[in-house]
């Protein structure tokens, strides 16, 4: 008879202490394999503090030895392994990464307020400039010593070329 999850059971029927077991299992052996594949057995079984053969009969079995699972168990406690080291690193450049859209909206950010800034800077110098020349008593310069804004003060206004009279005005 199958027990109920709430019955010292999970879904699956097995006992939540056994899963933790297996899952604890895989990551041993997954431990071992990466070891072997970085290290090779030798550089493996020196790394964990056993034998070779030790080694080489846990990875054959499929089932860790008890010194095995001593070793492993040491090794990811104290977060010794280049795997434990791995993640850590790629962790850190995600982290790093996740921030970089962060860094960029704000220098943009700014340097749209500082254009803006300046182009409304410039307008406000050319708007009192204007405001002068239109209040001034005097005449406007005319020539080469006016400015643009004079200049275009002075002109008369004048249709498109292609809209003027053919003999003139």
């Amino acid at each position: 008879m199958r027990g109920r999850p709430g019955d010292g059971e999970n879904e699956e029927g097995q006992a939540p202490a056994r899963s933790i077991e297996d899952v604890h299992h895989l990551r041993l052996m997954a431990l071992m394999e990466d070891l072997v594949r970085e290290k090779d057995r030798a550089g493996a079984a020196e790394a964990l503090g056993v034998d070779p053969r030790t080694l080489v009969a846990s990875l054959e079995r499929g089932v860790p030895s008890v010194r095995m699972r001593v070793a492993l168990d040491h090794m990811l406690i104290s977060g010794e392994t280049s795997v434990a080291s791995r993640q850590r690193e790629r962790f850190e450049a995600l982290q790093r990464e996740a921030a970089l859209p962060e860094m960029i909206a704000e220098e943009v950010r700014v340097a749209v307020e500082t254009a803006t800034e300046t182009l409304l800077a410039e307008f406000r110098q050319g708007m009192e400039a204007l405001t002068r020349t239109a209040a001034s008593p005097e005449p406007a310069r005319v020539g080469a010593g006016a400015t643009r804004t004079e200049r275009a003060l002075n002109r008369k206004a004048m249709p498109a070329p292609h809209l003027r009279p053919r003999g003139g005005w």
